[in-house]
């Protein structure tokens, strides 16, 4: 189990993604799992946040209908262990 989650909403924001989840995977600490809430995109966000969790055993990707920042982050806060 980890020491703590880390949830990021994601609604259209593949652009910025890529480099939110490279900055959790390049910390040293690696007690950790992060939790991509995706919002209901239309752009690339979903596929790109799929991919990092195929290479990384705890990155979870999480999909819903759009409803806003926190419905997702409370979305992600189910979901954490």
């Amino acid at each position: 189990m980890p020491l703590f989650s880390i949830i990021i909403p994601s609604y259209n924001q593949g652009n910025f993604l890529y480099e939110n989840i490279c900055s959790v995977i390049s910390q040293s600490f690696t007690d950790w799992e992060l939790l991509i809430v995706d919002d209901g995109s239309n752009d690339d966000s979903l596929e790109l946040a799929r991919s990092f969790a195929h290479l990384h055993k705890n990155i979870i990707v999480l999909e819903k209908t759009n409803g806003g920042l926190s419905s997702a982050r409370n979305h992600g806060i189910r979901y954490s262990r």
